[in-house]
């Protein structure tokens, strides 16, 4: 470790040659190499700026301060405004030009394209969000889901055609989301509950099939206890009219109150929703002519490094407004 500050500034530079960051990158493998920031982070990010230390007080606060300073500040949201066809956003906060907590992108399946972009898949290796946003001409990019120590492979089924990157169903998540249908009877995109939904049939019946844990139930029914820990949270969800939504919290919050908030916001009215992603590698990116937000977890590594790089997205091809 006597020489990683000097290896880290190197790879940071904007003048080192993408050879020598192949380099860089063969001699600390990307799992090392996080594993060591990570856990270097929150000295580092104290040492190099202690004011900044004042924006992330909210995950060391007790689980009962952190219910009363929500009560007293309800979460507002704002307008929703269209983004392009078939596709707005609205952000939320806890008071009248205070910081955004909540974003909640809302599309219409008809208009919008939904593609799972995998570096498993593609052979091209992790990405940051912009980066797949670029390559895939994507308006819109989101966690696909949580993901094993290789940094490639999904933790639960994952496919895009014939084209898999796990093909195992894990018993205990309870959600599919599903896009571009094999049959034109079918929706071009939604979710699914394992408890519900015929899945069996339903998931060979679509291009895309991606399963993670569930978040709303059958009825509404809260399914996650009230006490566990707090980070920041990236999720799918869907409502009555089949429109589907990118969502993300950016304050640490327990998926408990996430979920309670999902069922009470009477603009989302959602049926369905799944968990994608917690914690640092929680990301929500959209990037419109007129309009570009980027959401991702709050933890210090992100500060330090400028964002996670992820292995699996989903993405939005977003049209021009009508």
């Amino acid at each position: 470790l006597r020489a990683f500050p000097q290896a880290v500034f190197l790879f940071c530079s904007a003048e080192l040659s993408i050879d020598m960051k192949t380099l860089f990158l063969a001699l600390f493998s990307r799992r090392r190499l996080c594993g060591i920031l990570f856990a270097l982070a929150p000295a580092l990010y104290v040492a190099l700026s202690p004011i900044w230390t004042l924006a992330f007080d909210s995950e060391n606060m007790p689980a009962d301060a952190m219910v009363l300073a929500e009560a007293d500040a309800p979460l507002r949201g704002g307008d929703w405004r269209e983004l392009a066809s078939g596709a707005f956003v609205r952000e939320y906060t806890r008071q009248n030009g205070g910081k955004v907590e909540f974003v909640a992108l809302r599309m219409d399946p008809q208009r919008c394209e939904i593609v799972l972009c995998s570096a498993a898949l593609d052979g091209g290796g992790p990405r940051t969000p912009e980066q797949w946003a670029r390559e895939y001409h994507l308006g819109a990019v989101i966690n696909a889901g949580m993901y094993l120590p290789d940094d490639l492979t999904s933790t639960a089924y994952m496919r895009s055609g014939d084209k898999v990157n796990n093909g195992r169903i894990a018993e205990k998540y309870g959600s599919f989301f599903v896009a571009s249908p094999r049959q034109p009877s079918l929706p071009n995109a939604a979710l699914l509950d394992k408890d519900v939904d015929d899945w069996k049939f339903l998931l060979p019946q679509y291009e895309v099939a991606v399963q993670n844990f569930r978040l709303i139930g059958p009825e509404g029914v809260q399914r996650w206890p009230e006490n566990g820990p707090r980070h920041s949270i990236a999720a799918v969800g869907m409502n009555a009219k089949g429109e589907i939504f990118f969502l993300h919290y950016e304050t640490p919050i327990s998926v408990y109150e996430f979920v309670r908030i999902l069922r009470e916001e009477s603009g989302l009215n959602l049926t369905r929703a799944m968990y994608v992603e917690g914690g640092a590698q929680a990301v929500l990116g959209l990037w419109t002519p007129t309009k570009k937000i980027y959401r991702m977890g709050r933890h210090p590594a992100n500060f330090l490094l400028g964002g996670p790089i992820l292995p699996n997205v989903l993405g939005v091809r977003l049209r021009q407004k009508d």
